[in-house]
């Protein structure tokens, strides 16, 4: 919502004040890609460990 008042040059809590449900909707849809953006980077971590140790075990370590 930062960023939208920003653009749009409207101060935050007018646009809450006037807007209410799609606020709402704007913040859950945010929160559900900040969700997904952190299982992305959390399954991207676990497949750079699995590969390290499949190196490491492949070279004997």
């Amino acid at each position: 919502m930062e960023e939208i008042s920003r653009r749009l040059e409207i101060h935050r809590r007018t646009i809450f004040r006037l807007f209410p449900e799609l606020c709402q909707a704007i913040s859950a849809k945010y929160d559900k890609f900040k969700k997904v953006c952190h299982r992305q980077a959390i399954e991207q971590t676990r497949q750079e460990v699995k590969q390290a140790v499949l190196k490491l075990y492949s070279e004997g370590l």
